[in-house]
């Protein structure tokens, strides 16, 4: 692929990702050549649409991404246009990254008696530039899927869309159900499929009776994240996930089991202080809003794998506060 083929590739990603996602009556990309203007830089023109900049670069010319709400919307929340300046940073990102692929490869033509090593080391410094989180890593992976398998790269936009949707509507909400927390890991494990392959099996072991029970929103998806990225992730050969919920009498278990690397290398990476930070945060988290009735525990063996568990008293999503913070009952 080309880099301008790429650059169309990564804005189209944008903006039906942008489309998809806010739901709105559409969003096209134009050319802006406003120079006073930043990604973080909002204009609201003719009262239902919005203009963020976005820099194209080192030709310095600039582009837009042109929101418009509809007929019987008018406004964007705040989360939405914070959604929005992170896609538009984003691109802005992935096109500096391509700038800087194409002056790599001219550079190496010319200087032909380096080109191997010079590419390699080159390419493994882009990679590690243009991954910097999961949206960067997920536009990526789509921008690769648009030319050879279009299909494959519409669904996996519509899967980060689903996502950033769920990112949207509970990120004030303390509280969401089991089964909403599954729905959401089960699409953000989709994606995550495309990085590992067939390598990834995914396990859901939901009991039915806790579907509607209520635990902090988002509190398993950093112990997937670590399972992914320090067990899973340096693993060779087939990697299993499993994630189970069940009722214990007054308290629902929940678990992230992974059958990685284990403790010899997760002691490492956590010397580090790469893993202990986001477990340490859930324990924290867990410990703040059910006032010490919350249980959490990490255990990892050397080439076994390891396990996250959750025990909190069961309470239902439906006898909670809408704007409660605190796991207590009306």
């Amino acid at each position: 692929m080309s880099s301008e083929s790429d650059a169309s590739a990564i804005f189209e990603t944008g903006r039906v990702l942008a489309k998809k996602t806010l739901r709105i009556a559409d969003a096209v990309i134009r050319p802006d050549d406003s120079a006073e203007y930043s990604a973080d830089t909002v204009r609201c023109d003719y009262g239902h649409e919005y203009v963020f900049h976005i820099s194209k670069g080192s030709d310095h010319s600039g582009a837009a991404l042109v929101i418009t709400t509809g007929a019987g919307r008018h406004i964007l929340f705040n989360a939405e246009i914070d959604f929005l300046r992170e896609v538009c940073l984003t691109i802005e990102r992935r096109l500096e990254a391509i700038d800087r692929e194409k002056e790599n490869i001219e550079r190496a033509r010319r200087e032909a008696h380096l080109v191997k090593q010079l590419v390699e080391a080159e390419l493994r410094a882009l990679r590690a530039q243009i991954n910097p989180h999961f949206l960067f890593n997920s536009l990526n992976s789509i921008a690769a899927l648009i030319t050879a398998e279009p299909e494959a790269a519409e669904e996996m936009i519509i899967r980060l869309a689903k996502i950033f949707r769920h990112v949207l509507t509970y990120h004030d909400r303390p509280f969401s159900s089991v089964n909403e927390e599954i729905s959401f890991l089960q699409t953000y494990l989709e994606i995550e499929r495309v990085r590992f392959g067939d390598r990834l099996q995914v396990n859901f072991d939901i009991e039915a009776s806790t579907s509607q029970l209520a635990i902090p929103t988002f509190i398993l998806q950093p112990l997937v994240e670590n399972s992914l990225k320090h067990g899973l992730g340096p693993k060779v050969g087939e990697n299993l996930l499993t994630i189970r919920a069940r009722q214990l009498s007054q308290h629902l278990e929940l678990t992230v089991e992974d059958n990685g690397v284990g403790a010899s290398v997760i002691k490492k990476v956590a010397s580090r202080d790469c893993i202990g930070l986001g477990l340490r945060n859930v324990e924290e988290r867990l410990q703040t809003v059910y006032r010490g009735d919350a249980q959490f525990r990490f255990e990892s063996v050397p080439r076994i794998g390891s396990r996250a568990q959750i025990l909190i008293p069961i309470t239902r999503k439906s006898q909670l506060r809408e704007d409660a913070t605190e796991a207590v009952r009306i």
